[in-house]
């Protein structure tokens, strides 16, 4: 009963890392492509707007501009959008669905999270 007994009865053995690496290869490795990911963009607030954190607002693409709606009251606007935004919402039918994620009270200013 020695060594050649044991490799002759013991079965084949392949480590699983071999066979998971093939997966480990694809390009779909991440979940989220980059494509993906939302867009956040900084937003000039109107004075007294009334806006938080959280808060849902409706973009519309108006003469080069994004314009930030509440309900029927217009809250702020972006003044110079990135072009792939602008030209991703102006395909969109002219607006899009955002979310103010930070609020800058000194400068006026709120971080808004552009939903896709």
């Amino acid at each position: 009963m020695g060594l050649d007994f044991i490799r002759k009865r013991a079965g084949s053995f392949k480590k699983a890392w071999l066979r998971g690496s093939e997966e480990l290869a694809r390009n779909d490795l991440l979940t989220r492509h980059p494509e993906c990911q939302s867009r956040t963009v900084v937003a000039d607030l109107g004075d007294e707007c009334g806006a938080s954190v959280g808060q849902r607002v409706v973009l519309e693409a108006a003469g080069g501009r994004l314009l930030l709606y509440r309900g029927h009251a217009r809250i702020g606007a972006i003044a110079r959008p990135p072009a792939d935004l602008a030209s991703a919402i102006a395909s969109n039918g002219g607006v899009a669905l955002g979310e103010i994620t930070q609020l800058n009270h000194f400068s006026g200013t709120a971080d808004v999270c552009v939903l896709r």
